[in-house]
């Protein structure tokens, strides 16, 4: 992949782009999918009785989770600007790997929440020898209470 490439989507995206709204459904099932493939075992997540009995109102969705219901999305955010013609594109823009960093803030993901989220550019810089774009994702509830926080930075390493 040519060097350009590389840098394509650092040249495309203003601090404050967004993506269109993501909403998700959270269900018992989708939780239980989810725990399955994480391998995640605790049962306050699959289990009503045994989250019953650690105090909680039943199911809820692990923290983690949120990479499932609050997902950065980085191509529709090219495609809403025009900037991204065809679906799948954005993996041949040599996008690097990005550091995740999580932020919750005490309200708990059950079974009927609808989770709404928005991916916006938050900052964007350049070093002498690197490039990176940070992207956050704020995800709300269906009563418009902040769930979770997602950052995501986005490092292009000059050679």
């Amino acid at each position: 992949m040519a060097h350009q490439d590389k840098t394509h989507i650092w040249d495309m995206v203003e601090i404050g782009n967004t993506a269109p709204l993501y909403v998700f459904e959270v269900t018992a099932e989708k939780i239980a999918d989810y725990c399955r493939t994480a391998r995640y075992e605790n049962l306050v997540y699959t289990n009503q009785p045994a989250a019953r009995e650690t105090g909680l109102p039943g199911i809820i969705a692990p923290p983690a989770m949120a990479l499932v219901y609050a997902p950065v999305r980085l191509e529709e955010l090219l495609e809403a600007r025009g900037l991204l013609p065809s679906p799948g594109r954005a993996a041949q823009l040599g996008i690097p790997s990005a550091n995740v960093a999580l932020q919750f803030y005490g309200v708990l993901v059950e079974p009927g929440d609808v989770i709404t989220s928005v991916t916006s550019v938050q900052d964007k810089s350049q070093g002498q020898k690197d490039k990176s774009v940070t992207l956050q994702v704020i995800a709300r509830n269906q009563r418009n209470e902040l769930v979770a926080q997602c950052q995501y930075t986005y490092c292009w390493k000059e050679v």
